[in-house]
């Protein structure tokens, strides 16, 4: 273990992992009840494989906590890293890390790893990765131009299924069985998006269940997209991708001052929340009316779809 100005670093050579902890952010953010996962792979060493990166949101920002150069992306990696996250935590802070919530992307081995390690974690998917899933499919299906169209009932059923998300978990495989498929057009293609839908996302038994991924709380945090930031501003930082050890830790303690000035920045706050409000004022009326019962179900997904429709061009 080695403590570096604002960083401690652990060296784990069972594993092959290198552990960075930003001290200060993690023993400032000890009461956060969310924390994101999500790696990158251009600006890692070739020594390794990826950097994992743990971040939280306080103070109106999304702040690094603890970056990790792993080997693979392996369950068992994963496990271990987020024992070592887990305990330089608890032992900055003095208590347990229990009962918060991390949010992820859709990969299997990272899931099975927190169920194994954060016991006492909720684990939840992220909304940005579930909806690139879905519009990967559609392309693969050569459904993307239906999808564009918006004259066309193929498009619009398959934008439709976007607002499964903003349901209450138990009750997305009724209002796809008995709501969504009934307005679906009679197509190949779309069968096998619905088959594709039903086996990877939609039941009790599929590989990312509702509870993953659906809530009808417009307030709850649903994406990783404060990682994705953070690698893309992480990337920018390198003339060519894969650099040096030496090179990623000393542009690591450059984002590590940046996050103590966000951290103490008053600022920060008042522009996220202007930012967002409109949007969640818009999300709650389409919800009000739902909960009163002037408009159906379907018309409910149907119309708050189209808050939370994916990125074509991605």
């Amino acid at each position: 273990m080695t403590t570096r100005d604002n960083a401690l670093i652990e060296v784990d050579y069972e594993r092959q992992i290198v552990g960075i902890f930003v001290t200060m952010a993690i023993q400032l953010t000890k009461d956060v009840e969310d924390f994101f996962g999500d790696g990158t792979f251009k600006s890692c060493p070739k020594q390794f494989h990826q950097i994992y990166t743990v971040i939280t949101h306080a103070n109106g920002s999304y702040v690094p906590l603890a970056f990790f150069l792993l080997p693979d992306k392996k369950e068992k990696t994963y496990e271990a890293m987020f024992q070592h996250f887990r305990r330089v935590f608890e032992r900055l802070n003095g208590g347990n890390l229990e009962n918060k919530t991390i949010h992820l992307d859709f990969e299997k081995a990272a899931h099975e790893a927190v169920k194994h390690v954060l016991l006492t974690f909720a684990l939840r998917g992220c909304l940005f990765h579930l909806k690139q899933s879905w519009w990967r499919k559609i392309q693969e299906l050569g459904l993307s131009a239906e999808y564009k169209d918006s004259e066309s009932a193929v498009g619009r059923f398959l934008k439709s299924t976007f607002g499964l998300p903003f349901l209450d978990f138990l009750e997305v495989c009724d209002c796809l069985a008995f709501d969504v498929i009934c307005e679906a057009p009679e197509d190949d293609a779309v069968s096998r998006y619905i088959e594709y839908l039903t086996r990877m996302y939609i039941t009790n038994t599929s590989s990312f269940p509702p509870h993953l991924w659906a809530s009808s709380d417009v307030n709850q945090k649903r994406t990783t997209n404060g990682c994705e930031s953070f690698h893309k501003h992480l990337n920018s930082l390198f003339y060519t991708a894969h650099p040096s050890v030496f090179e990623l830790t000393d542009r690591l303690q450059e984002i590590m001052s940046e996050s103590k000035f966000k951290l103490q920045s008053t600022a920060n706050l008042r522009t996220s929340k202007a930012k967002d409000v409109k949007k969640r004022e818009w999300l709650l009326s389409i919800q009000e009316s739902f909960n009163a019962g002037t408009t159906t179900r379907l018309q409910y997904i149907q119309s708050i779809c189209h808050t939370s429709l994916p990125s074509t061009t991605l």
